[in-house]
């Protein structure tokens, strides 16, 4: 299974969903609902790479614990 790590990336690095949101000019619901993801299984990976790009990590860094 591909798990979402992406709120605890936020989290250490003290980006707020709101932030995140705004930054990539997505929805603050989108932006919600990706960081909540149980995983990333369907998430399209565009999105994951730009969500990589953005915190400057390695792709594989959002979804492994």
């Amino acid at each position: 299974m591909i798990n979402n790590n992406i709120k605890n990336i936020l989290s250490g690095r003290n980006i707020s969903i709101r932030k995140l949101s705004r930054d990539l000019e997505m929805s603050y619901s989108n932006a919600y609902n990706l960081v909540n993801r149980k995983n990333l299984y369907d998430t399209k990976l565009g999105t994951l790479i730009e969500i990589a790009q953005y915190l400057n990590v390695d792709i594989n860094k959002l979804y492994k614990d």
